[in-house]
């Protein structure tokens, strides 16, 4: 019963805790056709400052807008927004932004780098019970142009500083400097200090249910340890059988022996061919001789197991003598035996 209480306390207090408005200038950037119209935003109808474009990249119109102070909008079509509902553990919720971070790929298309989100919790986590969070994502390429113009007129914004929020009767990506986020009004100030009072009357709340809550905790992260160690194993099985392939590939996948080779061309040529020089550099050999049918060798070397692309190195070259014949230059790339 006292549970109850306090979780409805909460769900009050939530409620009631507004934001007052920002007092800083307000910058509404839109890409046109001719460039990025930059307006004052600060009331209902925006106000036209300037148009940023190639020909005005630093206009002085803006001097008055500095960047550390000041909020830029860029009006986006709500039909990009990804508006999606995530379960979450409860023990999220004390990290809940870098969670969503680290889970973005997960629960999204998009990669974390890709997208601006913001996100609502619509039910705190109790026990095993997750929270249930309201998560609302844009691609980043939607306020692209306009932060790339805003960059040139000296308007750094770094995407941390990006949330997608409602703007008039749609959605933005609204850039807002970490000093001008919204903090407590006076009445929030005074709500919270009217309910920690009421806090203080709840001491007796049983604190077994948060000794089970952190047990359970515990069991959690030793059954995670547990699975990552399964993970660890089995990347080192991985590592060792891909060493091992690697070993039989080099075993499968190796060239001739010099005896073997010379062995193998001398059964394709004819006996009325001469060799003068075996040469193997690397995995290419070369045969340099003389014979009466020289032209008919880049044939009958193709048909090797251990050779292909046979061809001339030089041009065949008649030799006068007793012997007759032509001399030749062969080129030809060796083959691996697991190549065949």
């Amino acid at each position: 019963m006292v549970i109850k209480a306090l979780n409805w306390w909460l769900s009050q207090l939530a409620g009631d805790t507004r934001t007052g408005p920002h007092k800083g200038p307000v910058l509404l950037a839109q890409s046109g056709e001719d460039g990025v119209r930059v307006s004052d935003a600060k009331r209902r109808r925006p106000k036209f400052i300037t148009l940023l474009d190639s020909a005005n990249t630093k206009p002085s119109a803006l001097k008055k807008y500095p960047p550390p102070h000041t909020r830029v909008i860029v009006p986006i079509e709500t039909g990009k927004i990804l508006d999606r509902p995530v379960e979450l553990p409860a023990a999220a919720a004390e990290n809940l932004r870098q969670v969503l971070y680290l889970q973005m790929e997960k629960v999204t298309p998009f990669g974390a780098d890709d997208i601006v989100f913001s996100s609502t919790v619509q039910r705190r986590g109790k026990g095993e019970q997750p929270m249930l969070v309201d998560l609302q994502v844009a691609p980043r390429r939607l306020a692209q142009a306009e932060r790339d113009a805003l960059a040139r007129a000296g308007f750094a914004l770094p995407w941390e500083w990006a949330r997608v929020e409602p703007y008039q009767d749609g959605m933005a990506i609204a850039f807002t400097p970490p000093r001008l986020r919204q903090g407590l009004s006076s009445f929030n100030l005074f709500i919270w200090a009217l309910n920690l009072i009421l806090l203080a009357a709840l001491v007796a709340w049983p604190f077994w249910e948060q000794h089970q809550m952190l047990e359970r905790l515990d069991a959690q992260i030793t059954a995670v340890r547990g699975e990552a160690k399964k993970v660890s194993a089995l990347r080192d099985e991985l590592d060792a059988l891909a060493a091992e392939r690697e070993v039989l590939s080099r075993l499968r996948y190796r060239p001739p022996s010099a005896a073997q080779l010379l062995e193998d061309v001398a059964s394709h040529l004819p006996d009325d061919t001469w060799l003068r020089q075996f040469t193997i550099k690397s995995d290419t050999l070369i045969l340099t001789g003389l014979s009466p049918r020289a032209p008919q060798l880049l044939q009958r070397l193709e048909a090797s197991k251990w050779l292909e692309n046979v061809q001339l190195a030089a041009a065949l070259r008649a030799v006068q003598g007793q012997s007759g014949g032509e001399q030749f230059v062969i080129e030809a790339a060796i083959l691996r035996s697991g190549a065949q």
